[in-house]
């Protein structure tokens, strides 16, 4: 059985309220933090019971168009303006709209057949979109939302904050435009003040260089682990970690690293996901749409990290995140606009990403997105699922419905198994 579409449209924002907070302004420039992103669509896809009076596509189609019009970015289009700039063109051409119809069962389970429950574009007008969503409605009267969206118009904070807005007009309540001022998260200073090495961490010399690839024919499992409320309590309390994701995350390593056995000297990573919100100086409000993340890079020996308490992989983890402060990010607004980028011709480190990140991992933390707010009128989601993508070495933690914590991590086929084992053990 196949997932069947029945109809795909635009859908253009609703000019109800009188005066958006873009104004007159047609063309919206990328700053750095959206330059330096991932130059590609990412997407989630959410799970909805059937409540007693399911909202009907109609009615989410209604919503949708009302808070396009106030996220007019995901109705319009990337481009690039006279100099060659990448650009967002307000021309509100709308968001993709997909509607279909499955007798697949529930629950859903991490694969690639997930990839049909997010819209499939074939270019033209729909395949530049920069929002696209289908809704798929199962026998059984539950609902899939799969929504995707172009990475460099907003970061995961961001898009969470354009779903909850869009349940919020799904539910006939007001909304409040977003914060969406980008110059004001990336003003120079003058002199400019860079203090840390940004050539080597968000920006790399040769864009041929694929990365962290791993020569291996094997296909690509997307493994989910839930680690029960308990079994994160005793992971904190081993760990010492102070939050549930540094604990979580240093288990998540060292069973990486001990799946695929790497030798004692190899060098393994993570590439860990900051929001700026909070870090900057003065703070950026959480109602901010577009990008504000930087990386955090722990290193070590993969000797050292199997054979170390979890307490020790925690700690790295936690020192490093420590590093991407408020100093960190101005030095980084500093570095990106002094022209070093263009002179050099250096490229962003997340365009390198090949098949494979081995011997590292690339941690996105959704712990604190608001994706588990989303409610279009029948209450929110029972699953929210990352979409798959056949990265090896990709993770996303999200919590659990029982309170736990769900992790989505891509392994080679052939360590998948031996991932599973060594991620419920605690030594």
């Amino acid at each position: 059985m196949e997932v069947r579409v029945k109809s795909s449209r635009l859908v253009k924002p609703i000019d109800f309220h009188s005066s958006p907070s873009t104004g007159h302004v047609r063309i919206v420039p990328l700053n750095v933090f959206d330059k330096v992103t991932m130059n590609l669509h990412v997407a989630v896809i959410f799970l909805f019971r059937p409540p007693p009076a399911p909202p009907s596509n109609a009615h989410l189609d209604r919503g949708l168009a009302v808070a396009l019009s106030y996220y007019r970015e995901f109705a319009g289009r990337l481009a690039a303006d006279g100099d060659g700039n990448p650009v967002i063109v307000l021309n509100d051409a709308g968001a993709l709209f997909v509607e279909a119809t499955t007798e697949l069962p529930l629950p859903l389970e991490p694969s690639p057949a997930l990839r049909r429950f997010l819209p499939s574009t074939d270019g033209g007008d729909a395949g530049d979109a920069v929002a696209q969503v289908q809704l798929t409605r199962f026998a059984c009267g539950s609902l899939a939302v799969g929504f995707s969206w172009h990475h460099r118009v907003a970061d995961g904070h961001a898009a969470g904050n354009f779903l909850v807005a869009w349940g919020i007009a799904c539910r006939g309540m007001p909304l409040r435009p977003p914060f969406r001022d980008r110059s004001a998260v990336a003003v120079l200073r003058e002199p400019l003040e860079i203090r840390f090495d940004h050539r080597n961490t968000e920006y790399y010399l040769n864009a041929d260089d694929d990365g962290y690839n791993f020569p291996i024919d094997d296909d690509v499992t997307m493994v989910k682990v839930h680690f029960t409320p308990e079994f994160v309590a005793d992971l904190r309390t081993e760990s010492e970690a102070p939050t549930k994701f540094e604990a979580v995350a240093a288990q998540l390593w060292r069973a990486a690293t001990r799946a695929r056995g790497l030798s004692e000297r190899e060098t393994t990573h993570l590439v860990i996901s900051v929001d700026g919100r909070r870090r900057t100086s003065p703070p950026i409000p959480g109602e901010y749409f577009g990008n504000l993340v930087l990386w955090a890079v722990p290193r070590t020996s993969a000797g050292d990290l199997v054979r170390q308490p979890l307490r020790h992989a925690a700690s790295i983890i936690r020192e490093e995140i420590a590093k991407i402060d408020a100093g960190y990010f101005r030095s980084f607004v500093d570095f990106a606009g002094s022209g070093a980028v263009e002179a050099e011709k250096l490229v962003p480190a997340a365009e390198r990403e090949g098949r494979a990140l081995w011997p590292g991992l690339d941690v996105a933390s959704w712990l604190r997105l608001p994706f588990s707010e989303v409610d279009f009128g029948g209450g929110r989601p029972f699953q929210v699922t990352p979409a798959y993508v056949p990265v090896e070495g990709l993770v996303a933690i999200l919590p659990g419905e029982d309170g736990g914590v769900d992790a989505y991590v891509n392994m080679f086929d052939r360590y998948a198994d031996n991932f599973r084992r060594f991620c419920r053990r605690s030594d």
